[in-house]
């Protein structure tokens, strides 16, 4: 279903788009991480032999697809997606092909770690012969890649437990998921090299389900407390999720009011 119908793909309409992105100041790192993290780079030729080419991105939260198609000026369809479990989702879905589809891998491929070798197949298939530095990215564009991936792969856990000595205490982190190990210590690595404290990397081994469905091994980078937040405040002005901008801010306000504690003393 059709929720927002974008500009026809023609040559006038795809030079008018580009054209307006060369002039506005975009964080690609970003979009290269929600690319990475829920994206799918296609070079397939659909059912009738023809190039279907794209760039896809399905999400249940609005954001990110309404920003990615307001820049490429693309339509915005809905369907319903039911979980093994039997949870229906609505997701939103984004699909950027042709000229603009061209422009956009051109412009994330610097940044991307997980899906390099779609996006350099892409623009192979394209005639386009560049090279790229890989994992070479600074501070700032680290950052906003992360935060883009940590969207698309992540949560900000904000809750009450109980601990053994029966006192309650309020646990905050930053937990980002991914099955590619040589992506997620790279991470690690990374957030380490750049001042981050405490971020942990554990791993799910591989097991079998019930129906007989194998899992893949799990990679987990987890934050807590004050190193959790120092991260926050670092992600918050690339965030375009509500709720997860919402969580980060509570853990933010939280710690803020609370940097007397024991946690605060430690972290100092």
């Amino acid at each position: 279903m059709v929720i927002k119908k974008g500009l026809q793909a023609n040559r006038k309409n795809d030079k008018k788009v580009i054209k307006k992105l060369l002039k506005t100041k975009i964080e690609w790192p970003y979009i290269a991480g929600w690319i990475d993290g829920d994206g799918c780079i296609s070079t397939h030729k659909d059912k009738h032999g023809y190039n279907a080419d794209s760039i896809n991105l399905a999400l249940k939260d609005p954001e990110p697809i309404y920003y990615l198609t307001n820049l490429f000026k693309t339509s915005i369809t809905t369907r319903k997606q039911k979980s093994k479990k039997g949870v229906i989702t609505k997701m939103y879905v984004a699909k950027i092909m042709g000229t603009r589809g061209l422009f956009l891998i051109s412009q994330i491929t610097p940044y991307l770690m997980e899906k390099t070798n779609q996006a350099k197949k892409f623009l192979k298939k394209k005639k386009v012969n560049e090279t790229f530095s890989y994992l070479r990215h600074t501070p700032h564009e680290f950052i906003s890649y992360f935060t883009g991936f940590f969207e698309a792969e992540g949560h900000v856990s904000y809750h009450l437990t109980k601990r053994k000595n029966k006192k309650i205490r309020r646990e905050t982190s930053i937990e980002v998921v991914n099955t590619n190990k040589a992506l997620m210590y790279h991470l690690q690595k990374k957030l380490i090299q750049y001042g981050v404290r405490g971020a942990h990397l554990y791993t799910r081994k591989s097991s079998i389900r019930e129906d007989g469905y194998k899992r893949k091994p799990l990679y987990k980078i987890w934050i807590s407390g004050w190193n959790a937040m120092l991260l926050l405040e670092q992600m918050l002005p690339y965030m375009k999720i509500k709720r997860k901008w919402d969580d980060a801010c509570k853990i933010i306000a939280y710690l803020f009011n609370n940097r007397t504690t024991l946690g605060y003393k430690r972290w100092r």
